[in-house]
């Protein structure tokens, strides 16, 4: 049967299922990022990169050594952290 949305009940019903996944990324050869997640749509998708986000972003303050160099790198930009890595996903 079809339902407005132009998908079939099984479609929708696989639509609901979660997959557990592995969220890895890596950076020259290091990895910055691994995590298992239940990815089912859009929102848990986000949910598991803004773990990585934040995975990221306590990695570099756990690296500073003092105050000064925690408040001198508190604009560093996640992004450039991530600039050139390799994110990848395998259905586990």
């Amino acid at each position: 049967m079809r339902r407005s949305n132009g998908f079939t009940d099984t479609a929708q019903r696989g639509m609901e299922t979660s997959m557990k996944v592995e969220l890895r990324i890596t950076k020259n050869g290091a990895e910055l990022y691994a995590g298992l997640h239940n990815i089912k749509d859009s929102e848990s998708f986000g949910r598991a990169c803004a773990d990585a986000w934040q995975h990221v972003q306590r990695m570099q303050l756990n690296r500073e050594t003092s105050i000064g160099a925690v408040l001198e790198h508190v604009n560093d930009s996640i992004v450039d952290q991530l600039d050139g890595a390799s994110i990848s996903m395998t259905k586990v």
